[in-house]
């Protein structure tokens, strides 16, 4: 995207639109993401009663109206997610995965 002038060794941008529609994009995806993982990080007040429910009915409900779930537990629970996403998205390559998609696109 960036190239020198061999005369003038002068930096120019190319492709400018390209930079442009790459960088709205991101500002698309990003919020999304994190949004997501907000809203799956404010549910988990529902999600772990709903599991531990199949194995013990009166357990759940003990989590349910668990004030410790929601704040203590909430937040530790929440931060692992968060570094669960994070480490699954670089097990898996994902940000050298998009890169080569989006080479493929150009």
């Amino acid at each position: 995207m960036l190239d020198t002038s061999i005369r003038t060794g002068e930096v120019y941008v190319m492709g400018e639109n390209r930079i442009i529609r790459r960088y709205h994009r991101a500002i698309g995806i990003t919020p999304l993401v994190a949004g997501s993982v907000a809203l799956l990080t404010l549910l988990i007040n529902l999600i772990i009663p709903a599991i531990v429910g199949i194995f013990d009915e009166v357990a759940a409900n003990r989590l349910r109206e668990s004030v410790e779930l929601t704040s203590v537990y909430g937040v530790a629970l929440g931060t692992a997610l968060v570094f669960t996403v994070v480490a699954a998205a670089f097990v898996v390559n994902l940000p050298l995965r998009i890169q080569q998609m989006q080479e493929r696109e150009n």
